[in-house]
Formats: C-alpha cells, structure tokens, sequence
C-alpha cells in the first residue's frame, strides 16, 4: 500500500511540475509579446512602409556588395585558389578568419574545383555529407586551417562553392 502511495505521489509532483513549468513558460514568452498597437522591430509599420530599424537601413550599401578581391591578410599559401577559379565574393571575418565563394558554371565544374581546393592546399575532408538538394558539405583540414566547405546547386545550373575559413 505505501509503494501505490508514493507511486501515486511521485505522479502527481511529476505533473504538478509540469504544470508549473508550463506555467512559467506561458508567462514569459507573454512578456516578451508587443503591446497591441506598437510595432515589431523589423516589420512593415501599419502604413505598409518598413520602420527605420530593418537590417538595410541600418548597414551601409557597402557592407552588401559582393568582393571578389582577396583581403590581403587572406592565407594565399595555405589556402590555394586554382588558377581559373572565379571569385564570386570573399572577405575577412576577423585576423583569422576569412571567407570565399567561388563560382562554378555546372555541377562537373564544380565538383572539379571542390577536388583542386582539397588537393592543392593539402586538406583533408572529413564530416562529408550530401543534402536533399544536392548540396556538399565537408569539414577541411590542413597543417594551419580549418574550413567549413559547402557546395551549393544554384536554379540557373551554376554552382557555389562556399569556404568559412579558419587558422589556428
């Protein structure tokens, strides 16, 4: 009989928790909700017009236009870009980190220039995986980098080849 009872007991702290928990979530994100009324930060304001925070309006043009010129700090020995590869975009993150795109006119071409990138800078791949709509992903490592390497289909049959690069 005391078994029951605190098997009954144990289930109804559990739920009462539950409860609590339940409660306390509700709560919160109630807290967090606009008052009816105000604006959200970055939609369309009641006129239809954006507010004066959305993500443009607060970058310059600038900070949106695509580089195809390599940062000079880029790691040009450790990371190679063949020869014939078209940049689409590059740019540097920090000291040590950097990014590139490149540009591929179909998949072949593609899948060509993920090869040249492994084997000129010396990387190993590991972490490959293919996704649902064809896009590559791996994990490249060399001697003094590591690079979060995606390759990405494009609609126009074009192919991006997308490198989050990393010295350490």
């Amino acid at each position: 009989m005391k078994t029951m009872m605190t098997g009954s007991t144990s289930k109804r702290a559990s739920r009462a928790a539950a409860i609590l928990m339940g409660v306390v979530l509700a709560a919160s994100l109630a807290s967090c909700a606009p008052e009816p009324g105000e604006d959200i930060a970055g939609a369309p304001s009641k006129g239809g017009e954006p507010n004066s925070e959305s993500w443009s309006a607060e970058n310059p043009a600038e900070v949106s236009q695509k580089k195809t010129e390599l940062p000079a700090s880029f790691p040009e020995t450790a990371f190679v870009i063949p020869k014939d590869a078209v940049i689409d975009d590059t740019g540097e993150r920090s000291e040590t980190s950097w990014f590139v795109v490149l540009r591929a006119e179909d998949i072949d071409a593609g899948a060509a220039l993920w090869a040249q990138v492994i084997n000129l800078g010396g990387f190993t791949a590991s972490d490959e995986a293919t996704g649902e709509n064809g896009e590559t992903l791996a994990t490249l490592t060399n001697a003094t980098l590591v690079v979060n390497a995606l390759m990405i289909p494009q609609e126009d049959d074009t192919v991006l080849l997308s490198y989050d690069i990393s010295q350490f």
